[in-house]
């Protein structure tokens, strides 16, 4: 039956849930936002236009998703996603059932980049979940290291980039595992993306 659930996402039923995320009116957070909306979560955004500007509302963000089941820590701004994380930390610490998914980037691998602000604060996302994930059995914490997607971000970028559905059917997959199925980090890129060897 486990190895269905992995193999098979299609065969996971997902509970209704309640998920707050931010950044949801654009790009990867909206996707994600109208997908589980549709499947029947109940979803609340968080961003700029919903009164939530970063960073200066991080703890009135984090005191609003305390009575969450889920977190997807989506927006970027600076080094916001790690402080966000840092302050939630302190309230879900080894609370049971809590999930977290932080959109992170496989740019947090790069040593030469031309975004040194972008990449620096990912490495910083990338590695505050590591260290979470070691002391503690509870929140759930999955970071999501993402190729390049298909966002207004990338426009006039002509590389193969993974679509914002592929992220959105990813982040279903790990809301229907079951709670005693952990995923500390999965990387996920176009194929085209792939170094090649040889």
């Amino acid at each position: 039956m486990s190895r269905n659930l992995i193999k098979n996402p299609k065969r996971q039923k997902e509970l209704s849930l309640k998920v707050a995320i931010t950044g949801h009116t654009k790009g990867i957070g909206k996707a994600v936002f109208d997908s589980l909306t549709a499947k029947g979560h109940t979803v609340k955004g968080f961003s700029k236009s919903t009164g939530y500007p970063l960073p200066e509302s991080i703890d009135k963000l984090v005191s609003e998703i305390l009575d969450y089941d889920v977190f997807i820590n989506n927006t970027y701004w600076g080094f916001a996603q790690a402080l966000i994380l840092d302050h939630l930390l302190v309230h879900w610490a080894d609370v049971p059932n809590k999930r977290i998914i932080c959109m992170g980037s496989t740019s947090a691998d790069l040593v030469v980049t031309p975004y040194p602000l972008y990449t620096a604060a990912k490495k910083a996302l990338e590695t505050l979940c590591h260290l979470s994930q070691s002391k503690r059995v509870w929140p759930l914490i999955t970071n999501l290291k993402l190729g390049m997607v298909d966002t207004h971000r990338m426009e006039g970028n002509k590389e193969m980039k993974l679509s914002t559905k592929d992220v959105s059917s990813i982040v279903h997959w790990l809301l229907a595992l079951p709670p005693h199925l952990a995923v500390p980090e999965i990387v996920l890129k176009n194929r085209e993306q792939l170094p090649v060897i040889g």
